[in-house]
């Protein structure tokens, strides 16, 4: 439907040309959009003058409210769309997050290189490991033995070798840039490192453990248990223990949780 304006002077020429301000100007459409729906739910070819002018101060008011109305939509202004700059102002707590999150995960992951290369840190790590993996396996009767950081079983016919990688200190090191990455307390992120390395570090036993039954019982399904099934449930596991730590730490989430 067109809207047609029987005059230069008519005050409908002179609102759409005159009260646009240069910024505006991208935005003409959108008055011509207005009007049209306008006189299409009106059911009506012509308006009164006074009453159309009257809609088009209603629409301008709403444009310079950042938001105009339409039935069944929400449209932003044209003018309102934001700049890289204007977003991380608005967002500046996820930058934040992110920012520091990155910077300690970099950090964390040059730590464990270190240690890897100038301690016996994580060969240590890896031999108690093998050994609670063993301990946990002989209480349901597997009678293994571990030696440094094999974990074998004489009758079985099955040895699993524990690497630093194995012992979830990736994913405690990923979960810990997490918690202090967060703006909270250190009183906070320290009870979010008390309770969530413990559960990664555990779920990662019950992982060992699984992976030793699945080669007894099922070795053609191994690999895929140990390269696909045990890494996701390390990355889920994780991921729910920060997220746990956060919804009970951040006084927000906790009150958004709480409405819904």
């Amino acid at each position: 439907m067109a809207i047609l304006i029987r005059h230069p002077r008519d005050p409908v020429s002179l609102m759409l040309k005159s009260r646009l301000s240069p910024q505006h100007q991208s935005g003409q459409w959108l008055f011509l959009c207005s009007s049209s729906l306008l006189l299409t739910f009106t059911g009506r070819k012509t308006l009164n003058s006074q009453a159309f002018l009257n809609r088009i101060r209603d629409i301008q008011r709403e444009i310079s409210n950042q938001r105009v109305t339409f039935p069944g939509k929400h449209l932003k202004n044209v003018n309102a769309v934001p700049t890289i700059i204007t977003w991380i102002r608005q967002n500046r707590g996820i930058v934040r997050f992110c920012v520091f999150f990155f910077l300690y995960v970099i950090l964390m992951l040059f730590f464990i290189h270190v240690l890897r290369l100038k301690t016996n840190f994580l060969t240590f790590l890896s031999m108690k490991v093998a050994q609670l993996s063993s301990w946990i396996l002989n209480l349901f009767g597997m009678n293994t033995e571990s030696v440094n950081s094999i974990v074998f079983g004489p009758k079985s016919r099955i040895a699993i070798d524990i690497t630093y990688k194995c012992t979830s200190i990736i994913q405690i090191a990923f979960f810990s840039a997490g918690v202090f990455a967060y703006s909270c307390k250190l009183s906070k992120k320290l009870i979010g490192m008390i309770a969530g390395i413990p559960l990664i570090f555990g779920t990662n036993l019950v992982r060992i453990v699984s992976l030793f039954f699945i080669g007894v019982i099922a070795f053609p399904f191994f690999d895929f248990a140990h390269k696909v099934i045990g890494e996701v449930l390390m990355i889920i596991v994780t991921f729910l223990a920060w997220l746990f730590w956060l919804k009970r730490m951040s006084p927000a989430l906790a009150k958004s949780s709480d409405a819904q």
